[in-house]
Parts: C-alpha cells; structure tokens; sequence
C-alpha cells in the first residue's frame, strides 16, 4: 500500500468480471480491465472492504471516468445508468467526478481537483480511516473525513475509455 502503513497480511485481487456488478450495459470488465464504448454507466465491487484497502489502476484511455467508494448503507443509492454511479447522494461517499475533475466527499466539493490522463496510475486507499487519493504515487488528498464503515468501490464512465492493471491490496 503506497501509505506505507503495515498491514498484517495483504492479499493482492486482480478482478475479473465476476468480481463487479450492477454493471451498465456499455461497460465490459475484464480480468484486471474495464472497458466502455461510450455513453454513462457505472459497476461496483461485489468484494466489500471494512479494513485498510488499496484500489490501484491505469487510465490508459480517459473520458470523463469516476471513481470512488461508499458505505454500503447507500447500496439502494447506487446507479449504475450515471457515471459517477449516483454515489455523491450517499452520505460518507469518497468520489473522483472525471466530469468536473473534482474530488468529492458525498455531494461536498473538497476544494481539490485532480486531472487524469492517458497513462495516469490511481490510488485509493484507506489506512485506519484515512481515505486517500494518489496520482502517480503522489498523495493528492487525504480527505478531512475518515471512515470506518464498511465499504464498495465503484469505477464509472462519461464515454469510451479504457483502465488497465485494475488491482485492491487488502
């Protein structure tokens, strides 16, 4: 995990499709890859995380993408027909918005912006409660709320794109 904490026992999860669901139907999640001919739509992980985790991937083709994580209480929330998977509306949500580069805490804007481009490597991680967004190994933000709920991780698109060597370190 790029925080440098240590965790006890990591346990590396190259997802396959079957590790999303509610998938919008414009969106193809391979092993370690998610792919989108265009429109909106969003998956989430099946896998839920209620310790320290660390969601890693390559843009290798960016269109307005989004990403982030929510307490499962806000699973009846989820949207797979937006971009952003309509998890700015979850109370306690973590979220990048490709639409406005915007690093969102629910439907709060945290004043940091974030741009991501072709070849772009991305971290999400929590330690403890820390919730954190890296960019190419560089801390963009670490958001003023922690949280110790139980967490999804959703990944979103606004167009066609592609994201490679999608990973979570748990």
């Amino acid at each position: 995990m790029l925080s440098g904490a240590s965790v006890p026992t990591e346990t590396v999860v190259i997802p396959d499709a079957d590790d999303w669901k509610d998938v919008n139907g414009s969106i193809t999640f391979g092993t370690g890859t998610m792919d989108a001919g265009g429109g909106n739509g969003a998956g989430r992980s099946v896998d839920t995380f209620e310790g320290d985790f660390d969601l890693q991937f390559t843009v290798t083709s960016e269109a307005n993408m989004s990403f982030g994580a929510y307490p499962i209480s806000g699973d009846g929330t989820y949207g797979n027909h937006e971009g952003n998977g309509l998890i700015a509306s979850i109370a306690g949500s973590y979220l990048y918005n490709g639409g406005d580069d915007a690093l969102k805490y629910g439907s709060s804007a945290t004043g940091t912006t974030m741009v991501v481009e072709d070849g772009t490597v991305v971290n999400l991680t929590r330690v403890g409660t820390a919730v954190s967004i890296f960019k190419n190994g560089s801390l963009v933000l670490e958001y003023a709320t922690g949280s110790s709920a139980e967490l999804r991780l959703m990944m979103g698109i606004g167009g066609a794109q592609n994201i490679d060597d999608i990973q979570w370190t748990i």
